[in-house]
């Protein structure tokens, strides 16, 4: 009984990531073509970027400087690397929001983010930073932890 149970699962799994693939295949070719048509379509006498950006253009200029190889920035590279930011964001939640979908549920986890980017290729730098973020977590789990302790005993 267990055996066909655990056959069942292993063929939905394979399911969910055959049609996962498949799904984040279409997802990039119809994301991209549309972001394409967007910036062909906009025109720049009607958008002023420096004020219409979704991310803060002071911060992305001061990242920029911290780097000491560079000694000065033009006004539309904040801009562009904005922009840059803006679509790389939109493009790893979908592919994690499609993962969530697939599994049937409606909050998007830290698993489905990993997920992403550990089966994707283009994702691959961000491996270590995800890494780093749980262990850095982790640790100050671990210190809340040890201090509410240590003020229970004295309490106590």
């Amino acid at each position: 009984m267990s055996s066909i149970n655990s056959q069942t699962s292993i063929s939905s799994s394979s399911d969910i990531v055959t049609k996962f693939a498949s799904l984040r295949k279409d997802h990039e070719e119809s994301f991209f073509r549309d972001q394409l048509n967007e910036i062909k379509n906009l025109k720049t006498e009607e958008v002023d970027f420096k004020k219409h950006s979704d991310l803060p253009l002071a911060r992305i200029k001061r990242i920029m400087k911290g780097d000491e190889d560079v000694s000065m920035i033009s006004a539309e590279v904040p801009v562009v690397l904005g922009e840059a930011c803006k679509l790389f964001i939109h493009d790893v939640c979908k592919q994690a929001w499609f993962k969530t979908s697939l599994c049937k549920r409606k909050n998007l986890q830290r698993n489905d983010l990993r997920e992403i980017i550990e089966t994707t290729e283009q994702f691959d730098f961000l491996i270590d930073v995800f890494d780093g973020t749980i262990e850095a977590e982790n640790k100050e789990r671990k210190i809340r932890e040890q201090n509410e302790v240590q003020a229970k005993e004295t309490e106590g």
